[in-house]
Parts: structure tokens; C-alpha cells; sequence
């Protein structure tokens, strides 16, 4: 029995150890609790309707803005005419064609998303001159292209969104191109003594194309076979 105390002394450094081991696990329960079980506090999520809204909300607004741009560009065409400015008049019919691209493009995506496209359509001012006119559209293609899709498409790739991410990238480019086309008219001036043009509206990204023979949309690929002709 001589060894007792040393067999005792082992026991009870072995049961110390035991015990400490069995209080850290304890300790760390909380932090592996299986996500079935787990409370709200401990996994924080955002819902997938929050998610959901960042793209409805944004494309019920491009749908708005957008319808309402229709209804001004051939309110706008129908003054050209009346003004015997018939090339200006073709091109108010473009962008107009080109407006209404983009809404019925976004009107399917939130009809995707479970909402209604819904516009309040606004009567356009009909006693400007056709000048002033192409000033109004520049001043609007300015606007979606440089502060309202920019603004838009930051927040889809935030939330990684690609699909409205790209319809929204297609619609900056095209009406980037609008604008360079308004600001050329409206410092050209118009004439009686111009000629209407055909003109061609790609029917994906709503571009405005002069040239016939080129063989594709150069901001979305598009072929040339599906563009819009517009007189």
C-alpha cells in the first residue's frame, strides 16, 4: 500500500482533467447549435422579399419614367409634323419605339418579381416648339443614363442580381446613345428641307441605329434581321 497516495494523487489530477474538458465543451454549446434549432438572435437573416424589392422598386420607377417618355416623344413627333419638320418628327417616332422597348422589357420583369407595372402617365406640354422639344429629350436621356440607370444598376450587382443587372446596363448604353443623337439635332438645328430617314431601333436593348447595313446591335449583339424599322 505503499503506493496508495500516488495512485490516489493520479486519480484525482485524471478526474480535474476530465472535468475541465466537460466544462469547455459546455462552454462552446451555445456557438454549435444546428441552424434548425437555432434562434433568431443567434443566426440574424435578411428575408428574400427584402431582396425581392430592390429590383421591383427600381423597375416599377424605370417603368414609369420610361412609359411617360413614350407618350411625350410622339406627342413630340406629331408637333414636328405639324411644324413640317418631318426628319425631326422620325426621330421623336425612334425614341419613342425605343421607350417602349425598355417598358415592355421591364414590365416582363416585374411581372417575374409578382408585381403589376404601374405608370402615372402625365400629359406632355404640347405648346413648345419642336426645338425645345429636342432640348426636353436631351434633358431626359441625360437623366436615365447618367443618374437614374447608373443609380440602378450599382444596386443589382449589389445584390447580385444579374439578369436586371444587364437589362439595366443595356438601357444606360442605349440611352447614352440617345443623348448623343438629341444633342447633335438640337445643335444642327432643323429644317423644313430635311429629309425623313428610316431609322432602326434594336428590339432588345432599345438602341437607335442610322446605319442599315450594319450586322448587329454593337451594344447588345442583337442581329440586324430582328431591328425595328421606324419612318
Amino acid at each position: 500500500m505503499k503506493n496508495l497516495p500516488k495512485i490516489l494523487i493520479v486519480i484525482v489530477l485524471f478526474s480535474s482533467v476530465v472535468a475541465f474538458f466537460a466544462y469547455a465543451e459546455e462552454a462552446k454549446m451555445p456557438e454549435n447549435v444546428p441552424a434548425a434549432t437555432a434562434t433568431t438572435s443567434q443566426v440574424p437573416s435578411v428575408p428574400q422579399t427584402v431582396v425581392e424589392k430592390i429590383p421591383l422598386d427600381n423597375l416599377q420607377t424605370a417603368y414609369n419614367f420610361e412609359r411617360n417618355a413614350n407618350v411625350r416623344y410622339l406627342a413630340y413627333a406629331q408637333k414636328a409634323d405639324a411644324e413640317g419638320y418631318s426628319k425631326a418628327a422620325g426621330l421623336f417616332r425612334a425614341a419613342a419605339r425605343a421607350e417602349q422597348v425598355h417598358f415592355e422589357r421591364q414590365a416582363k420583369m416585374i411581372e417575374k418579381f409578382g408585381g403589376v407595372p404601374t405608370a402615372k402617365i402625365e400629359s406632355p406640354v404640347i405648346n413648345r416648339s419642336t426645338m425645345e422639344n429636342l432640348k426636353d429629350a436631351l434633358d431626359g436621356e441625360v437623366f436615365e443614363s447618367m443618374i437614374m440607370y447608373p443609380r440602378f444598376l450599382a444596386q443589382e450587382e449589389n445584390v447580385n442580381i444579374k439578369a436586371e443587372a444587364v437589362a439595366f446596363a443595356n438601357a444606360r448604353e442605349a440611352d447614352a446613345g440617345h443623348v448623343r443623337i438629341f444633342k447633335f439635332h438640337l445643335k444642327r438645328g432643323v429644317n423644313t428641307k430635311d429629309k425623313r430617314t428610316d431609322i432602326y431601333v434594336c428590339p432588345v436593348c432599345a438602341n437607335v441605329i442610322f446605319v442599315s447595313e450594319i450586322k448587329q446591335c454593337p451594344i447588345c449583339g442583337a442581329s440586324r434581321k430582328n431591328f425595328i424599322k421606324v419612318s
